[in-house]
């Protein structure tokens, strides 16, 4: 979509965490970044992750980590595998979580910053992991 001489990317993104909150936190830190318009979905579980993925196409995934019934982990390991029976490309999925982290690693009985907590994201597919609170600059 093109405005006065500068042109925007439509980004689709799906934001999938169990707090209200956290969801209004993420979708405002995305208003009036420069350049891109942003095409927002949101969902409260892992479970609503892995439908709402098998029925859109998302450009990004941001997915907390710690949410009851199924955590964000267990529903990247469940949308990478229907992603490759349908021969679909990864989307980007970006773990998000409140804790610092130290208190991730000590909940999920990883070795603190680094180390085992990226093997882990990775062999859930993850592409990447952020921290919360996000604030707008």
């Amino acid at each position: 979509m093109a405005t006065e001489n500068h042109e925007t990317s439509l980004i689709k993104v799906l934001i999938i965490d169990d707090s209200r909150s956290s969801r209004m936190m993420v979708k405002n830190c995305l208003k009036g970044v420069a350049g891109f318009e942003f095409e927002i979905e949101e969902g409260d579980s892992g479970n609503v992750a892995y439908e709402k993925c098998k029925f859109g196409l998302h450009d990004l995934i941001l997915m907390d980590i710690h949410m009851p019934v199924m955590d964000g982990y267990q529903a990247t390991k469940l949308i990478r595998a229907w992603e490759r029976t349908k021969s679909r490309p990864e989307t980007p999925i970006i773990a998000v979580t409140a804790m610092d982290p130290t208190q991730a690693a000590t909940k999920t009985k990883q070795k603190p910053p680094g180390g085992d907590k990226i093997r882990r994201e990775q062999s859930a597919g993850v592409a990447a992991g952020a921290s919360k609170p996000w604030m707008k600059k």
